[in-house]
C-alpha cells in the first residue's frame, strides 16, 4: 500500500477480514465452495481444481469490489480505477516501476473504457469450461481467442465500462459459471477452469457484441506481468470494439 499511494489519488487495500467487518453480506462472496465441490456427485479424485481458490470464493468477490470502487462517491464520471492482485511477495512482478503506474495507465485509458492484460500466449480454452464459453461463442470462434489475465484490469467511470464490470458480477453470481466440473476435465489441453480470469475473457472477448459498446484494450505482458510492460511491448494493444465515450 505504502509503495502505491504516492502515485495515485486514492488508494484502498482491502482484504476479506476487512471487507466482512464493514459489510456482512461480504461473507456470501468470499463462501468457501470445498464442502459443496467434494460433496458433489460430479467430484472425482481426478478432477482439475484450486482448493485456494475454492476457500477463496472462487473470485466472485472480484467483480464486486471493483464495481462497489467505481460506484463510490469519490470516483467521478470519467475516473479510472486500477484495480491490482497484492501478493507481491510470491510475485515481485507486482511491485514493478509502480511510480509509472499512473502516467501510463492515464495515457492508455484516455478513449477506453476497459484496459485488460494477457500475460502469456495460453488459449481462452485451457482455462476456461465449455460451459462458460459455449455461452458467448462458437467452437470455431472459441479455438482463436486468448486467455486473460485477471490479476489486473483497469476500469473508466463510463456507463460502458461499470455495464462491463456489471456483467462480470452477474456471471460470477451463478455458482456453475465458477465450479470447476466440466465435461472437458480428461482434455489434456484444459488445465482448469479459472473463474475470474475465463469470465473476464469470455467478456473481453464479446464486448463488440454488448448494446452498451465498450472500448475494450489489452495490453500483452510477453510472458510477465509486469506493468508497464517491457519495452517494446506495449505497443501491442488489441482493441475490441469503439463505443461512444462519456469524456
Amino acid at each position: 500500500m505504502s509503495k502505491v499511494q504516492p502515485f495515485f489519488d486514492s488508494a484502498l487495500m482491502a482484504t476479506p477480514r476487512s471487507l466482512i467487518e464493514s459489510d456482512p453480506s461480504w461473507a456470501k462472496d468470499f463462501y468457501d465452495y470445498t464442502s459443496d465441490i467434494r460433496s458433489d456427485s460430479r467430484f472425482t479424485a481426478g478432477l482439475k481444481w484450486n482448493p485456494a481458490w475454492a476457500r477463496m470464493g472462487l473470485f466472485a468477490w472480484k467483480p464486486r469490489l471493483i464495481l462497489e470502487v467505481l460506484s463510490s462517491s469519490g470516483v467521478a464520471s470519467g475516473d479510472v480505477v486500477f484495480y491490482h492482485d497484492s501478493d507481491s511477495e510470491k510475485y515481485p512482478d507486482y511491485l514493478y516501476r509502480v511510480p509509472y503506474w499512473s502516467r501510463w495507465l492515464r495515457r492508455r485509458m484516455k478513449s477506453v473504457d476497459v484496459l485488460v492484460f494477457r500475460d502469456n500466449r495460453a488459449p481462452l480454452m485451457s482455462d476456461t469450461k465449455p460451459e462458460l464459453w459455449e455461452q458467448f461463442f462458437s467452437l470455431s470462434e472459441a479455438q482463436r481467442l486468448k486467455h486473460v489475465w485477471a490479476g489486473a484490469l483497469v476500469v473508466k467511470k463510463t456507463a460502458a465500462g461499470v455495464d462491463f464490470v456489471e456483467k462480470w458480477k452477474d456471471l460470477a453470481s451463478h455458482s456453475e459459471n465458477l465450479l470447476p466440473f466440466t465435461k472437458v476435465n480428461e482434455d489434456a489441453n484444459f488445465a482448469r477452469h479459472a473463474p475470474d480470469q475465463a469470465i473476464l475473457a469470455c467478456l473481453r472477448h464479446a464486448a463488440p457484441k454488448f448494446n452498451s459498446a465498450p472500448k475494450v484494450e489489452e495490453v500483452f505482458l510477453g510472458g510477465s506481468r509486469k506493468i508497464p510492460p517491457e519495452s517494446g511491448l506495449g505497443s501491442r494493444i488489441r482493441t475490441a470494439v469503439r463505443g461512444t465515450l462519456n469524456k
